[in-house]
């Protein structure tokens, strides 16, 4: 075996196209671009639309518990049962934006809903920030839990962020120093540049060229951060391309 050029995989395209679907070969090979795509500079010729009526439905919900706030619940709630992941962010998102959120709306949300105990990692952390944001004591507990289960960047540094906005450094402080043993040394980093603004009460100790920064992480540690976070995006980037073919397709593919 050995690689092959663009214009021999683009051969070996179209041969398979024609032998799949004989019936809509050139249909599908036309409608393919490969020389607008892959030769010509630029943008690509598909701007894909990303807003979807699940999105758009996530948001309408935010907003009828914005509109009611906290004292009664939408008629629709139950359909946030059936979001997913990327759903229950932009509904919580969408709470998030508005300067009327309060303690009380949340709790009504709360009670709906079941966000504090919502076991999906991106939606807790989000619905976590929120609580942080708006002083809504119900979701400490669980956010000091949470950042004891697991030490990923993405749901630590983010909440570790609002408590320091929020003016709870000193609840920062004690969970990061129960913790700190716990995370890697690229999260310790990021935590650590977190809490700076709390520096100004007390210094904790950052200075002086902490080998556990991000500034001072070895090549060794820097490139395996990196090679992660490129496998996850190029994983994801597949994930995303195969909800836009037909199922026809995938499954002739997978053949």
């Amino acid at each position: 075996q050995q690689a092959i050029d663009q214009r021999e995989f683009k051969t070996w395209y179209k041969e398979w196209v024609e032998a799949k679907f004989p019936e809509n070969a050139t249909t599908i090979v036309d409608l393919t671009m490969w020389d607008t795509w892959v030769l010509e500079p630029g943008p690509g010729p598909v701007v894909v639309d990303v807003v979807t009526t699940a999105l758009q439905d996530a948001e309408a919900l935010a907003v009828a518990y914005l509109e009611l706030n906290g004292t009664n619940s939408p008629l629709q709630f139950t359909d946030y049962e059936s979001y997913y992941a990327d759903q229950k962010v932009a509904f919580i998102n969408k709470l998030s934006q508005s300067n009327g959120v309060t303690s009380t709306l949340l709790e009504t949300v709360d009670n709906d809903l079941r966000m504090t105990t919502d076991t999906n990692p991106m939606a807790k952390t989000e619905w976590y920030r929120l609580g942080i944001k708006v002083g809504y004591g119900e979701v400490f507990e669980p956010t000091h839990k949470w950042l004891g289960e697991q030490g990923r960047s993405a749901y630590c540094d983010p909440l570790f962020k609002s408590l320091v906005e929020h003016g709870h450094c000193d609840v920062a402080r004690e969970w990061f120093t129960e913790y700190e043993s716990f995370y890697n040394s690229y999260v310790v980093g990021q935590v650590k540049r977190a809490l700076e603004p709390c520096n100004n009460e007390e210094n904790l100790g950052f200075e002086g060229g902490d080998k556990t920064s991000p500034e001072n992480e070895s090549e060794e540690e820097m490139s395996s951060n990196a090679f992660c976070m490129d496998v996850w995006s190029f994983c994801f980037t597949l994930f995303q391309l195969s909800a836009c073919l037909p199922y026809s397709w995938k499954m002739s593919f997978l053949q």
